[in-house]
């Protein structure tokens, strides 16, 4: 379980949720997180939340000074359900990711884990028979359950595969590469995210990868599970960073 933290432009700290909820790979969209939920158990559904922003107290006036309005009186609006997903649909882990300024869900065709599949998530709130999404061009998609993100395999980052998915095998840790345009994995780079990267050429994919764990990428290392993961200036004022 856990709370949500949250603050408005004129506000100078952060104020913490009255509810908590468990969930998982949250993503800030325009303003409003969106989280997935999923069972322990494949068989069932997994479902979607949004949480909306904090609406304004009431008599609420414009304030040229920055904190002198008390916000004390913010709530953030609980979770509240926007699409529930059939697991013969689409099987967990699920990832929320945006693409292309929308939201992407990605998941499994079935327990087997062995094809992926992508929807989005405005067909899946408003069709009850959603189209998968068979391409997503040039962009390559790394998930994570701490964050996910896009990106573009254009010519500043050659070796960024167009069409694919990137993410940490459930086996052995190894990064694993899924094509959308032939519905196979592969390798991109060696070494794992247990060991560590084997330094060439294709080691910016594990670059990239961690910036999906911010308690590696916030200190510049990468991410190493065998290795602590520690602040190297000052580390005893940076506890829980």
């Amino acid at each position: 379980m856990g709370r949500v933290a949250f603050a408005t432009s004129r506000d100078q700290q952060w104020h913490m949720s009255t509810w908590a909820f468990s969930y998982n790979t949250p993503l800030s969209f325009q303003g409003k997180l969106y989280m997935a939920r999923m069972s322990f158990d494949p068989k069932e559904n997994s479902d979607i939340f949004q949480v909306d922003p904090p609406p304004p107290p009431q008599g609420h006036h414009h304030v040229d000074v920055v904190g002198t309005t008390s916000s004390s009186s913010l709530t953030l609006p609980p979770p509240k359900l926007i699409a529930t997903i059939p697991a013969e649909k689409l099987t967990r882990p699920v990832h929320l990711v945006e693409c292309d300024s929308q939201i992407l869900v990605t998941g499994y065709t079935d327990r087997s884990w062995s094809h992926m599949i992508i929807h989005r998530l405005a067909d899946l709130i408003t069709s009850e028979n959603p189209i998968p999404v068979t391409s997503i061009g040039d962009k390559a998609l790394f998930l994570n359950n701490v964050r996910s993100l896009s990106a573009s395999s254009n010519g500043a980052l050659p070796t960024v595969v167009s069409n694919t998915i990137v993410q940490a095998s459930l086996a052995n840790g190894s990064l694993t590469e899924y094509n959308l345009s032939t519905d196979a994995w592969s390798r991109p780079m060696d070494g794992c995210i247990l060991h560590g990267p084997i330094f060439g050429p294709c080691c910016l994919i594990y670059h990239i990868y961690t910036c999906c764990i911010r308690e590696y990428w916030n200190k510049g290392q990468l991410c190493n599970r065998k290795k602590p993961c520690r602040w190297r200036v000052k580390g005893k004022w940076r506890i829980g960073v």
